[in-house]
């Protein structure tokens, strides 16, 4: 429910805007290069340079109030990792397989003009966060086959979102951008039973109370 009110209001707010008032908005595609979840994941998923991109991609709706930008914001991570078998190690890290992520934010966001084509844009705003994971403790040897010990949880949290970055706008229409994304939770909600012992091997910050994000855009002014 929380995440269909959120999308309601984000296109209630930004539609009749852009019917309105052309020159003032603009829609993005951004990717996420850097993705740190404190949480022992590797900050880089995948060998290959194209996979980086592709792991956080979503796009953003904004529009500027004069110095100013009201902005709505989704993102998807899809992380898939690479892990050793420990074969046999029961005390072993628990160490992430895979981790699906979606991100829904609000943003209020200020700029401040570097030049001509330069400015610097700093903001906050809420996020709702939803997602699953796998994580892999150990394997054990049957015989004719391996067995892996492995467990996973589903989790949902509400956070503050700390944004700062720079935009490049060669050309009216068009913007370049690189912005730093902090987000850390205030409300957090989980399947995981931290009575059973297996979660004595988890990482402290899992779920991820706190990350990190290091997201790239382009984006089409009208």
């Amino acid at each position: 429910m929380l995440k269909q009110l959120f999308l309601l209001t984000a296109f209630g707010v930004f539609i009749p805007n852009a019917v309105f008032s052309q020159k003032k908005n603009r829609i993005s595609l951004q990717s996420g290069l850097v993705n740190c979840f404190f949480d022992g994941s590797p900050i880089i998923n995948k060998p290959r340079f194209v996979d980086f991109l592709f792991d956080a991609k979503g796009f953003e709706l904004m529009r500027r109030i004069k110095k100013s930008q009201i902005s709505f914001e989704y993102m998807s991570f899809n992380g898939a990792y690479q892990y050793t078998l420990n074969m046999g190690k029961a005390d072993a890290p628990a160490q992430f397989m895979w981790k699906q992520l979606k991100f829904i934010t609000g943003f209020y966001n200020r700029e401040l003009p570097m030049g001509t084509y330069w400015s610097f844009k700093y903001g906050a705003g809420a996020t709702y966060t939803w997602g699953d994971a796998a994580l892999h403790h150990y394997a054990f040897d049957l015989g004719l086959w391996t067995e892996s010990q492995v467990t996973g949880y589903v989790s949902k949290d509400i956070g503050l979102n700390l944004k700062a970055g720079i935009d490049y706008t060669p050309l009216k229409w068009l913007t370049i951008y690189s912005n730093f994304n902090f987000l850390g939770s205030i409300y957090q909600k989980n399947n995981i039973d931290f009575s059973q012992s297996y979660t004595a091997s988890y990482h402290k910050n899992v779920p991820s109370k706190y990350s990190l994000f290091l997201r790239f855009g382009i984006g089409f002014n009208f």
